[in-house]
């Protein structure tokens, strides 16, 4: 199976999906979520399988442009996930 180049790659989906889930912090000026939706709900957003949403969000804090602050996330790069999103 080819996917086309013009359809974002699985783990590019992710990103952007979650990215509908981060906000400022007014107090901080932090850019976070909030509570962290569940590998599911952002599987189903994305239209990609949970396995795929696990590692792209490990993939975020490996890199160390997320870190997880339950029950929540802070982004510590929003415009390295911002470029990841596509």
């Amino acid at each position: 199976l080819f996917r086309s180049l013009s359809e974002p790659a699985p783990h590019q989906r992710v990103f952007a999906a979650l990215l509908q889930f981060v906000k400022r912090d007014a107090a901080t000026g932090q850019w976070r979520i909030q509570q962290m939706p569940k590998h599911r709900q952002l599987a189903d957003q994305a239209g990609v399988e949970e396995t795929v949403t696990a590692e792209a969000v490990a993939t975020l804090i490996q890199d160390g442009i997320a870190e997880r602050d339950y029950p929540g996330m802070v982004i510590n790069d929003i415009s390295q996930l911002n470029k990841l999103a596509g």
